[in-house]
């Protein structure tokens, strides 16, 4: 499972070292993520550069993280049906106890009682005491902006969430 999504960029380097690998590709709605992720970059950039140049963490990220949804989304076709697992955010976001085990079924891995009972141990880790908030207008993007950065990701994410 990757985590960032800018690994996207790299799904066919990552099959060429790992042909047999099982892929899990969790999606999730890209205003939230590019939001996400420049939020990230610009506390980052905040521990060495002064000024941060929001509107240019906005314009950047939006830019790499678009153009690796397009290369994953053109690496994604050459992947075998059984060797790709499409996990909706939410089964490991809000509803863990119900997605882990689709997740484990998925990937051809027995959920047991043992995972069942260290999950909430793992569910209830410290997130820290300031809480992570982000805004795309802080970086100077729109909604309409990414949706239509992500138009044909967003397509797939439709039919994922469907399913």
């Amino acid at each position: 499972m990757l985590k960032s999504p800018i690994h996207l960029e790299n799904l066919e380097a990552l099959r060429s070292v790992f042909p047999d690998a099982t892929i899990v590709w969790c999606h999730r709605d890209p205003v939230t993520v590019v939001a996400s992720f420049c939020s990230l970059i610009e506390h980052g950039m905040a521990v060495s550069t002064r000024p941060v140049d929001l509107t240019g963490i906005g314009a950047t990220w939006l830019g790499l993280l678009s153009r690796a949804m397009t290369r994953g989304l053109s690496a994604r076709a050459a992947i075998p049906a059984q060797q790709l697992v499409d996990a909706p955010y939410a089964w490991l976001g809000s509803d863990p106890a119900t997605g882990a085990p689709k997740l484990f079924a998925a990937v051809g891995a027995r959920w047991t009682d043992a995972d069942a009972a260290r999950l909430p141990a793992a569910v209830a880790r410290p997130k820290g005491t300031r809480r992570h908030t982000y805004d795309l207008s802080r970086y100077g993007l729109t909604r309409d902006e990414v949706e239509s950065a992500f138009a044909d990701y967003n397509v797939l994410r439709a039919e994922v969430d469907r399913a």
